[in-house]
């Protein structure tokens, strides 16, 4: 019975997490929220290299 539980929780537990990470990303895409990671990526990556 135990190694049931845990076979159906090592498929049942991933696909959780990936359609709940699916969801935030839906969020934060039609909430806009895409332009402000960017900007600030591009900001740190120019830091990083030393460019601005």
């Amino acid at each position: 019975m135990k190694t049931l539980l845990n076979t159906k929780l090592r498929y049942i537990l991933p696909i959780a997490l990936i359609v709940i990470a699916v969801g935030f990303i839906a969020y934060g895409v039609f909430d806009k929220e895409i332009y402000a990671v960017l900007s600030k990526a591009t900001a740190l990556c120019r830091e990083c290299v030393g460019i601005g």
